[in-house]
């Protein structure tokens, strides 16, 4: 790796870098995914282990916690304050990725230009950025981990002393997530491949990941144990409601892939994985290929996120993207005109860059869309209560009202280990949209509801409380400098039928 490689790549990291931050520091609060890991962290911080039991939940439970990037986080938080932590370690984070790729294609390629290329590509997948910019998201630590062991297994092929750094780097994925748990079926699929197209094995990659599969059964089994004993049937949908099932685990079309993936990314990627595959037959593209064909199915029958999978495929056809690129500069090296090469390569950069602009506006609207200032002061305003009450939230803002005000809710977004979580999810969906007081009553009643928490993020969806009255719900907080509510629930569906 020369000075001038070095200098660029550097260049490139941080340029993505400051992107990164410049957005997410735009607005002072993050995304609502991003609350439940700074509970975590706050947790951590005060017990030394993660929320395993969540007391702020109705009536507590369980959670399934891999603790490894909560951890990770808490390190930091030991002197960083909680938002540096979380807005700029995920996306410290996030730039590194650009250098196990460079890593990556440079060993596939042999060559630094088209490996700073697709670097360079590779800060500018459109999904990464919408769903990591400001959500301190453990998906950013799950892709790393799994690219450092793709290059770890190439490496460790020819030079023993990477086979200790893979075996590291496989532990901490599997106590990262449960996705561990289809990486290790990804390698077996690609030791199919190695026979299959009769490429020279190696005695230490079965050895490696059969460990690595036994690892991740026997720690996966320990850690979701409960939730596959209790709930077998929606395990691989990690119990979600039927209402979220075709948002999370929906059909994903030509176009959404084009969107999320990036047009010149998946056009190069297609390419790169028949070239190595039909024509040159490399080694390394039936790696990246296996997991491309393993992901392709998960998301093709529905059993996996379909932001999860997108991303997995996004970087998979970034790396094989790199082969292909650097078989057209061979072509182009034979032109006669001299200045062929850098033409295709300056277009190339152009078309990538063009497609990314659109990317950098919708992941703009998307950090700037957290609690807003008025919610903060009602999640404040019920945190200053002299009691622990229950508050009625919409899930998706769950976590963020329960990390300011310490209060508890009905449901948030982790459904694992609810039992009818259909029926609960149900109840703090539609009770917005009631519009009789006796059917808010009895929703209410069923969980013990104290107050109804009616933020601008639910305003989004019902502009008002229909069932609102002078006794039994009355307004109890009405925000200052905007049109977040909380209101008191002061009588029971008993009280009300007595009255009646």
């Amino acid at each position: 790796m020369n000075k001038k490689s070095i200098i660029w790549l550097f260049v490139i990291i941080a340029l993505f870098l400051v992107l990164r931050l410049v957005i997410s520091y735009q607005t002072p609060h993050l995304n609502y995914e991003a609350y439940d890991t700074l509970r975590q962290l706050e947790n951590i911080q005060s017990t030394g282990l993660p929320l395993y039991y969540d007391e702020s939940s109705l009536d507590g439970r369980d959670k399934i916690v891999s603790p490894a990037y909560y951890y990770f986080l808490a390190f930091f938080d030991l002197f960083l304050d909680e938002k540096t932590v979380t807005k700029v370690i995920p996306n410290i984070l996030a730039v590194l990725l650009i250098l196990v790729v460079y890593k990556l294609s440079l060993l596939i390629t042999q060559d630094e230009n088209v490996s700073l290329i697709t670097s360079f590509f590779s800060g500018m997948i459109p999904l990464f950025w919408v769903s990591t910019i400001n959500s301190a998201s453990v998906y950013i630590a799950v892709i790393l981990l799994f690219l450092l062991s793709t290059y770890y297994l190439l490496r460790a092929n020819k030079e023993p002393k990477y086979v200790f750094r893979l075996m590291i780097v496989l532990v901490l994925l599997t106590l990262t997530h449960a996705i561990s748990f289809v990486i290790s079926l990804g390698f077996l699929i690609y030791l199919a491949l190695v026979k299959i197209y009769g490429f020279r094995e190696s005695s230490r990659e079965p050895e490696i990941i059969l460990f690595f599969t036994l690892l991740v059964t026997w720690l996966n089994l320990i850690l979701y144990k409960n939730a596959f004993l209790s709930q077998q049937s929606v395990f691989v949908w990690q119990n979600l409601p039927q209402a979220l099932l075709t948002t999370t685990y929906g059909e994903v079309s030509l176009v959404s892939t084009f969107y999320s993936v990036g047009a010149i990314t998946l056009i190069l990627g297609l390419i790169g994985i028949y070239q190595g595959l039909f024509e040159k037959k490399r080694k390394s593209i039936a790696l990246f290929s296996s997991f491309g064909l393993l992901f392709s199915a998960l998301l093709a029958f529905r059993l996996i996120e379909i932001v999860l999978g997108l991303l997995f495929i996004s970087f998979i056809l970034i790396i094989l993207s790199s082969f292909a690129i650097k078989n057209f500069v061979n072509k182009t090296n034979a032109f006669k005109f001299k200045y062929a090469t850098n033409i295709f390569l300056v277009l190339l950069i152009c078309l990538q860059i063009l497609t990314f602009i659109p990317t950098l506006l919708v992941a703009q609207s998307v950090a700037l869309d957290p609690p807003s200032s008025s919610d903060i002061e009602a999640y404040n305003w019920l945190g200053e209560l002299n009691e622990t009450v229950i508050v009625m939230t919409s899930p998706h803002e769950a976590s963020a009202m329960s990390y300011y005000s310490k209060q508890s809710f009905v449901l948030d977004r982790n459904f694992m280990l609810i039992p009818d979580v259909n029926s609960v999810y149900f109840d703090a969906t539609n009770i917005y949209a009631d519009r009789f007081l006796t059917t808010a009553l009895t929703r209410l009643d069923k969980y013990d509801v104290n107050y109804i928490l009616f933020s601008e993020y639910t305003q989004r969806i019902n502009e008002e409380l229909r069932f609102v009255d002078d006794s039994c719900i009355t307004l109890a907080f009405d925000s200052s400098i905007g049109n977040a509510r909380v209101y008191s629930v002061n009588c029971r569906i008993g009280d009300r039928n007595r009255e009646d």
